[in-house]
């Protein structure tokens, strides 16, 4: 594709005339004076810049003697990665498919958080993020995040999470500025607005002493290892409040001061309540007798 450049060409583009009322060509009519249609300079050279600037606009440099020029740059155009939309973009602009993975819920990054403080940004909500041991994270504010904005955590050891905006975090019932959690696996925090940012995670605390996990059911599981009094008392404060109904509790024996050590533990509750506190105290016994001093492992079992 080459502008023409014969000796009947001018060095300048003439002006455009006025737009009249569009139509078609014709061949003419002879036998009703009809005639044909003129073709003239200005139509043809705007398809000779149509195409020029196509081809230019792609990269290329016209060449006299390549034929296939246009079709070069129609396929570097549809080649061409498209423009990503901004995170949360609702609008009916064309999407890529890095916003489809996205907007699909796949996490759109991982990323390791450095030792020490990290304040994210709503532009990285979406992400899963590693964090060190020891660390603080403080998430983005809540606002402008849409319902349901996520920001996974995962980490194998201590570490605390906070607010920036007065929102509050919600693991269990009760919803606090920061939480410090220790994490087997992962934590993920919904925003829900005015309820905060909600707890959805299949683990969110653990340690040998005590933790929770939280099941898809609904169901949680709970435990703590405590010391029964002389008198074969275990006095439970376990890691959260059951938002909705305390069911069972079971025990398993550690270690005792007594001898020969128990083949069997029974907890049987004795006071306390399993929604409204979080503790409990139960009488560990074995063969309906109290055993004191033993150290046991109480699990519980509510929703």
């Amino acid at each position: 594709m080459y502008q023409i450049d014969n000796s009947t060409a001018v060095a300048s583009q003439p002006p455009s005339t006025a737009q009249g009322t569009a139509g078609f060509f014709t061949d003419g009519n002879p036998a009703s004076n009809l005639p044909a249609t003129i073709v003239p300079a200005e139509y043809m050279n705007m398809l000779m810049l149509e195409v020029m600037n196509a081809i230019t606009g792609s990269g290329q440099s016209l060449n006299k003697a390549a034929f296939n020029q246009l079709w070069t740059a129609m396929q570097t155009i549809a080649k061409n990665p498209g423009v990503t939309p901004p995170q949360f973009d609702n609008t009916t602009k064309t999407s890529t498919t890095a916003f489809v993975q996205r907007a699909l819920g796949n996490l759109s990054n991982l990323t390791g958080l450095p030792t020490g403080t990290t304040a994210l940004t709503a532009s990285q909500v979406g992400q899963a993020f590693n964090v060190s041991a020891g660390s603080t994270v403080t998430m983005p504010p809540g606002a402008g995040l849409p319902l349901g904005a996520a920001v996974t955590f995962i980490c194998g050891g201590n570490f605390t999470i906070n607010t920036s905006d007065g929102s509050k975090i919600f693991v269990g019932k009760t919803g606090q500025d920061g939480v410090s959690v220790s994490v087997a696996g992962g934590i993920k925090l919904l925003w829900s607005g005015a309820n905060g940012w909600q707890s959805s995670s299949y683990v969110v605390s653990y340690s040998n002493a005590g933790g929770f996990q939280r099941f898809q059911s609904g169901i949680i599981l709970q435990w703590v290892t405590s010391t029964a009094n002389s008198a074969g008392q275990v006095g439970c404060v376990y890691p959260m409040v059951f938002p909705n109904a305390f069911y069972a509790a079971f025990g398993v024996y550690l270690a005792a001061a007594i001898t020969p050590p128990p083949s069997a533990v029974q907890v049987s509750e004795i006071s306390g309540s399993g929604t409204g506190t979080g503790s409990l105290t139960f009488l560990a016994s074995q063969a309906g007798a109290g055993l004191p001093n033993a150290n046991i492992r109480v699990f519980l079992i509510g929703s």
